[in-house]
């Protein structure tokens, strides 16, 4: 894509945005601050005070979350041949991304009436249609990356389901599988440009 298309894309995505956020503000008597302003310091205009660290591993896995979905991104503009995947799969962890950082299927979801195993089933569906498509069409580092990182986040969820406070083993099996999504993009990155050199190579010997 040109500079062209991408520049007034990302200028309309931040106009759309604030302009939503202009509206809640005004439909729902939110002040603005409320939207802008970090969560510590919202604490401290209610009273209460938060350690600068309060909430560092759970900011860190949300910022993994958005490199992987970049990542992703970025090598679905690059390697057609799995665009599709890509984009499925950066679209999943950019959603996961959005559920942590605003608590959706631990507080929202449960206070509208659809219960917190109802996200993690949609999450295994979209994963599992991920994984078949990846196991038959792929051969590469991807795959093991996608199969390591499924796996640490389902320990991540069977323990968040199954056991109460047990934050080290379930935040840190999720960084794990975070981390590991993120190189998912640079892998097929990778793959692909190999690919191609070993085809250039080829033609070169031909001739």
């Amino acid at each position: 894509m040109r500079a062209k298309i991408l520049i007034p894309a990302a200028l309309i995505a931040a106009a759309t945005i604030m302009l939503i956020i202009g509206i809640a503000t005004q439909v729902a008597d939110i002040p603005m601050r409320v939207f802008a302003r970090d969560l510590r310091s919202l604490s401290e205009d209610g009273g209460a005070w938060l350690p600068y660290y309060a909430g560092l591993l759970s900011t860190l896995i949300i910022m993994v979350w958005a490199a992987g979905s970049a990542m992703a991104f970025l090598a679905a503009g690059l390697v057609p041949a799995r665009r599709v995947w890509l984009l499925v799969f950066a679209g999943l962890i950019l959603t996961m991304a959005f559920d942590d950082a605003f608590m959706i299927h631990e507080g929202y979801g449960p206070s509208v009436g659809v219960p917190e195993v109802a996200f993690y089933a949609v999450y295994a569906i979209v994963a599992g249609w991920l994984l078949v498509y990846s196991l038959v069409r792929f051969r590469d580092g991807s795959v093991l990356a996608f199969l390591g990182g499924g796996a640490a986040l389902a320990v991540s969820v069977a323990l968040d389901l199954t056991l109460e406070g047990q934050y080290f083993f379930e935040d840190g099996a999720k960084l794990a599988g975070a981390l590991m999504f993120v190189t998912i993009g640079p892998l097929t990155i990778a793959g692909a440009r190999s690919d191609w050199s070993e085809i250039m190579s080829h033609t070169v010997q031909r001739h």
